[in-house]
């Protein structure tokens, strides 16, 4: 699509479908163009690829056509398995928006659109230009972002909506909350078409429900459009008349939705894949987003807007959209009008999606070849040969418990319970370690120290041997703190019978469990301590965070008084000034009868002899009209009168009245009066010609 000079907003909806069709669109550098109406408006919609002069644009788009398709994408991409992954992960570094569950055919599609654009043909040229330059991810980003949206998009469904909109109103009273949420908004067509719903059906008593409609988009460029709440006349030509006249206003060729209905829309940035949902909703409306996605994503965020509703709540999606993959947490409303209600069976949030990890530097990684042993190399064979054999069996674990890493053989310490799965080393290790890790895990934290436990003999590990933990603070990059937790096995004592006496044993067992209690509860009393401490600091910190926004609300109120008073007095000004106008107009209307009412054709010159007024005689004799109004004394079409301007200006500069005969070229006469007209003593406004 290219769009050329021109005035008007024509185009640029036709220039947002075509991209989002995967269409190149072109606008006229706005500098060159002789009216630059059209391109600004193609531009404002920010779907424009490139911003040239005329003369350059037949070389590029030459350039797209010999680059698109020259090898197609879907083989490339069976060649490299790895490419799409590897693309998705630096679009998802850069941009923070995870595409890897979007449908492939789509993401495949915008990339060889900007592949081409771009002027390249394969994937690894394309690679390349993204590592030489980085803001073709944020490129690349938004046009797989780029959806086409509409007032009363699809008007059947959005009538079917109406009748669910009325069975919403019916259950609230005056003063309830009345929550909605539009996932996916874009460029807010379809956010402020459910508010007009809700205002046609709420009338005169719209201000009395606390109306909130949450439209969230990834598209930060798509929302600023959308906050603006001003669209063009070709985006509303579909929309009843009436309907356009109540809810918006008129700006020249735009149209400004209604203070009253901007209010109630409140638009926010959210990652559906990623961020958690608004609650407590009465309608939620996702339509044409979920198509973009894959199954398993689509199931997981039916179920996110399923938690989010009220029981017994709505959901509306596209026409091309279903709720198949969670048909227990849905009943079917309107089939037709996709729309759908909350069952009441428990609603659980399910777990967002976690971070991607970023693929390393470069492809095929699996096909380099094997480096050649080095002395480093030697050394860490040493090193892994000493660890196997010399170090005892650690566990690596975090400041939660959660494990990182195990060397040696742990399975004789560690079992795994019946039920949810669990990978903390509390969970996992014997019952009878659990509190001596916890104190011992502690000691470590709090004096960053070595903490080295009792040896313990415990018969059903191994009757034979003895155990002692220790817990080690670990130095690691990053932010997270890490420990080791080391297992010692302690042979028996020379002469000593192997198998002691079960009694001595039981009662062994108890008196270090007992010992190892003590020291757990002496730890939990430091640690409630310590929360006490903190929670104390924290209630002033809220207690002082109060004051301040009391402090704030009080001085915005000041500041509102101080608003109301300043709004008064711009009124009485006004006021003030709509009176002056009258009194300004009266004068006028008065002036001009007092100069018609005069025989004599008179003109009014200002200083550089330009015609001010006439009276009615005068327009008679020399045939004046409004249009002569501002032009100069020699360009009126006056008859034959030698010297005229040349007296005119020398009353002007003499401020001295001159009378003299006129003899036209037809041989009539005038006698000609010509008079200063001054606005004070000292300065001359121009003259008065009296014929």
């Amino acid at each position: 699509g290219i769009i050329l000079s021109g005035t008007g907003s024509d185009g640029a909806a036709g220039i947002h479908a075509i991209k989002a069709a995967g269409g190149f669109t072109f606008s006229q550098d706005p500098e060159t163009a002789k009216y630059n109406g059209m391109p600004q408006s193609a531009i404002d919609t920010g779907s424009v690829d490139w911003i040239l002069p005329p003369e350059t644009m037949g070389a590029e788009i030459s350039l797209i056509v010999l680059n698109r398709g020259l090898i197609p994408v879907a083989t490339q991409a069976a060649s490299a398995p790895a490419t799409l992954k590897t693309l998705l992960g630096k679009v998802r570094s850069r941009t923070k928006v995870d595409f890897s569950q979007y449908k492939e055919p789509t993401l495949w599609r915008r990339i060889e659109r900007r592949m081409a654009a771009n002027h390249v043909s394969t994937l690894q040229d394309y690679l390349q230009v993204v590592d030489d330059t980085p803001v073709e991810l944020d490129r690349l980003c938004k046009d797989i972002l780029i959806s086409v949206t509409a007032f009363f998009r699809d008007s059947d469904a959005f009538a079917r909506l109406d009748k669910v909109v009325g069975d919403i109103l019916a259950n609230k009273q005056p003063g309830d909350d009345i929550r909605v949420w539009t996932a996916g908004c874009a460029t807010g067509e379809e956010a402020y078409s459910l508010a007009i719903l809700f205002s046609e059906r709420l009338g005169a008593s719209f201000d009395q429900y606390r109306l909130q409609i949450f439209a969230t988009d990834i598209d930060l460029d798509a929302m600023a459009l959308a906050r603006r709440g001003v669209f063009a006349a070709a985006s509303l030509a579909h929309m009843d008349r009436s309907r356009i006249r109540a809810h918006f206003t008129p700006h020249g060729d735009r149209y400004e939705i209604n203070k009253n209905l901007r209010d109630v829309v409140i638009f926010a940035r959210q990652d559906l894949v990623q961020d958690p949902p608004f609650l407590r909703l009465d309608l939620i409306s996702c339509r044409n987003v979920l198509i973009y996605f894959q199954s398993e994503l689509q199931a997981r965020l039916l179920s996110v807007f399923h938690y989010a509703l009220n029981p017994g709540a709505y959901l509306f999606l596209g026409k091309s959209e279903g709720i198949f993959q969670q048909e227990a947490l849905f009943g079917v409303v309107d089939k037709e009008g996709r729309l759908y209600r909350r069952h009441g069976v428990a609603a659980r949030l399910p777990l967002l999606r976690s971070e991607m990890a970023i693929p390393a530097a470069g492809l095929n990684q699996h096909l380099r070849p094997a480096k050649p042993t080095t002395p480093l190399g030697f050394e860490n064979i040493l090193l892994e040969a000493a660890g196997r054999y010399f170090i005892p069996t650690s566990i690596l674990i975090n400041g939660k418990f959660e494990i990182r890493h195990i060397h040696g053989d742990a399975s004789r310490l560690l079992n795994v319970s019946p039920g949810k799965p669990a990978f903390d080393l509390i969970s996992l290790i014997r019952r009878e370690l659990r509190t001596e890790v916890q104190v011992l895990m502690r000691q470590a934290q709090v004096k960053q120290t070595v903490a080295h436990g009792r040896p313990r003999h415990i018969k059903a590990l191994d009757p034979n041997r003895g155990v002692r933990l220790s817990v080690h603070p670990v130095l690691a990059p990053g932010n997270e703190t890490l420990f080791m937790v080391c297992i010692e096995w302690i042979p028996a004592p020379a002469g000593k019978n192997t198998i002691e006496d079960s009694n001595n044993v039981t009662n062994k067992e108890l008196e270090d469990e007992l010992a190892a209690t003590r020291e757990h509860l002496q730890t939990l009393v430091e640690e409630l301590e310590t929360s006490n401490e903190e929670m104390q600091a924290l209630n002033e910190e809220i207690q002082a965070s109060n004051e301040e926004m009391q402090a704030s609300n009080e001085e915005l109120e000041a500041s509102n008084e101080e608003l109301q008073s300043t709004n008064e007095e711009l009124a009485t000004v006004n006021e003030e000034l709509q009176i002056k106008t009258a009194e300004t107009q009266e004068l006028n209307i008065e002036l001009e009868c007092i100069q018609n009412s005069v025989d004599y054709p008179l003109l009014v010159l200002d200083q550089k002899s330009a015609l001010q007024r006439f009276n009615s005689a005068a327009a008679r004799l020399f045939r004046l009209g409004v249009a002569q109004i501002g032009r100069h004394l020699r360009d009126l079409a006056l008859p034959d009168m030698p010297d005229l301007v040349t007296d005119s200006q020398q009353v002007i500069d003499t401020q001295n009245a001159l009378d003299r005969q006129i003899v036209n070229a037809n041989r009539r006469h005038y006698a000609l009066h010509i008079a200063p007209l001054l606005r004070d003593a000292q300065r001359s406004a121009g003259v008065i010609l009296l014929f």
